[in-house]
């Protein structure tokens, strides 16, 4: 995915999330994006991860 490809996902993703709860959160960006999997941000969240980037599937 190129730059443009990626701002256009990203301001969709983002404009959803505005509409939906009325806020942004990165990690829901990333769920979105597919960059970070719904059971690897519950491993993080509870604490099963040591942090959130060794989990994330970009660079």
């Amino acid at each position: 995915m190129n730059n443009k490809e990626l701002e256009k996902k990203n301001t969709s993703i983002i404009n959803s999330l505005i509409c939906e709860k009325g806020y942004i959160c990165s990690v829901d960006v990333l769920l979105g994006l597919g960059y970070l999997t719904q059971k690897d941000y519950e491993d993080w969240r509870l604490e099963r991860v040591p942090f959130l980037e060794k989990v994330c599937k970009v660079n």
